[in-house]
């Protein structure tokens, strides 16, 4: 742009003196042209006068006058036509050069507005790297002062006495524990380091031997506790669920919602304090045994082992979930014959000295085991005698 600038002026000056010139001679021309047509003419010589044209002489003089004036004209339309053929050569340069000036100028633009536009994405970006530096560092010193105000926290509840507040004694969560949920509660409490609550180990053994007294009464100390408020089973510890953590095993794991939670998340929010919202019920003591009260089993959960119908000598009695033929320890108890033997699928072995021929015991049907009578024998394998009288023999071998 900087090496057509010069060009652009030099063109549109040429253009615009040709176009003067141009303009001023085609516009005399035609005032000439005009002026040549209004010429006066020499009267011709009246015949009155009775004498020779005395005006001949000038009258040829003006003819070739007008005509040298005529070819001079003529060269001045030439002229003319010259210079408007040049102006408008002159013009269309000015035109080239100058479109050619305005695209160069699009082009710049265009990558000025380009190059605009990614400097404004550079100082976006600049600047949302401020922002993000500054809230690092906002973050950074927040961390810092959390940890401080933590470790005073932990420093001075490690110096501090286990305490309960008035507030706390005067609710009626805390009236209702007996003695060892009190001596538990405190026992929580003095495990507390102002850091680790959600993550308070305490077991079972662990309980009895803090509170100093036997294992009789601390599962109702613990389940006074959990029911009115006071603690919460953060992580529960059974034998499938301890692991070995610097060689000891890890017990469950507690909250007391009397403070904030620490593990495994630190939760910045009040504290629950489940146990002020407790109320008394009218039957305390039914209330207590009720934490403790064993839960009745279950029906399905007193399922006998399933035994496969080829397994056994008759498939009549066989179901596919449990052998009906056999009676139930948990049902009734258990029926006995004449002779003293269960009423169940069993083998009689004789004395010593008698013959080691077997003879087995009927099986009851399904009717036959609830009712108590023997309608006919099942026979015996001869796998199953013959295994049973090698048992016989040894057994008579030993009493020898």
């Amino acid at each position: 742009m900087t090496d057509l600038t010069p060009s652009i002026a030099s063109a549109h000056v040429r253009a615009e003196a040709i176009q003067r010139s141009a303009d001023r001679l085609s516009a005399w021309v035609v005032n000439i042209d005009h002026q040549l047509d209004l010429k006066p003419s020499i009267e011709p010589w009246p015949a009155q006068v009775g004498t020779a044209d005395e005006l001949a002489d000038l009258r040829k003089r003006e003819a070739a006058a007008v005509a040298r004036i005529r070819n001079g004209f003529e060269e001045l339309q030439a002229v003319s036509g010259e210079l408007q053929k040049r102006k408008e050569t002159a013009i269309s340069l000015q035109t080239g050069v100058e479109n050619r000036a305005r695209e160069l100028r699009v082009k710049m633009e265009e990558k000025q507005k380009g190059t605009s536009a990614l400097e404004r994405q550079i100082a976006e970006l600049t600047q949302q790297i401020s922002v993000l530096n500054s809230l690092i560092d906002l973050r950074r010193t927040r961390a810092d002062r959390i940890a401080a105000l933590t470790e005073q926290r932990g420093k001075l509840i490690a110096a501090a006495d286990t305490r309960t507040y008035e507030w706390e004694y005067r609710s009626e969560a805390y009236r209702s524990l007996n003695a060892f949920a009190r001596c538990l509660l405190h026992e929580f409490k003095r495990k507390y380091n102002g850091q680790n609550n959600g993550g308070i180990s305490m077991s079972f053994r662990e309980a009895v031997e803090l509170v100093g007294h036997s294992n009789k009464p601390i599962p109702l100390a613990f389940a006074q506790l959990i029911d009115r408020g006071f603690v919460k089973v953060t992580e529960k510890g059974a034998f499938d669920r301890k692991m070995r953590t610097g060689g000891f095993l890890k017990a469950s794991t507690w909250t007391l919602t009397e403070y904030a939670i620490d593990e495994p998340v630190r939760v910045a929010d009040v504290p629950s304090k489940d146990f002020m919202r407790w109320r008394r019920p009218a039957d305390l003591d039914a209330h207590d045994r009720a934490l403790v009260a064993p839960k009745k089993k279950r029906r399905d959960a007193q399922s006998v082992r399933p035994v496969r119908p080829e397994r056994t000598v008759s498939s009549e009695t066989v179901r596919p979930e449990r052998t009906s033929g056999t009676p139930r320890a948990y049902d009734e108890p258990q029926k006995l014959g004449g002779d003293g033997t269960p009423r169940a699928y069993t083998y009689s072995l004789p004395d010593k000295g008698a013959s080691p021929r077997l003879t087995p015991s009927p099986q009851p049907t399904k009717g036959q085991a609830g009712a108590g009578g023997m309608h006919g024998l099942s026979p015996v394998g001869e796998q199953t005698a013959a295994l049973l009288s090698s048992l016989l023999v040894r057994s008579s071998g030993a009493g020898q």
